[in-house]
């Protein structure tokens, strides 16, 4: 019987100071995590004016990707990384 993984919302806004190259870091970060985590990805947007990055899909670990948020956070050239697990309607 498959598991269907919960609903998520990945988002990474970059400070207006961060680089090109830290942005693909970053960016190569979270695909790693949410493949780590056995995620779905189902849509992305890039908000290029606002220099921010939103992924949206299905993940059965959502604490992993919530790991993630945290030590992006920390990262130079992060204004903010945060997960929002959505309830299944």
């Amino acid at each position: 019987m498959q598991q269907t993984g919960q609903n998520f919302r990945l988002l990474i806004s970059f400070g207006e100071t961060s680089t090109p190259d830290q942005q693909a870091q970053i960016m190569n970060g979270a695909r790693q995590a949410m493949q780590q985590a056995g995620s779905q990805v189902t849509g992305s947007e890039h908000l290029v004016n606002v220099g921010m990055r939103i992924f949206r899909g299905q993940t059965n670990n959502p604490s992993a990707l919530q790991t993630f948020a945290g030590t992006t956070n920390q990262q130079t050239g992060v204004q903010n990384c945060e997960v929002d697990v959505l309830k299944p309607k």
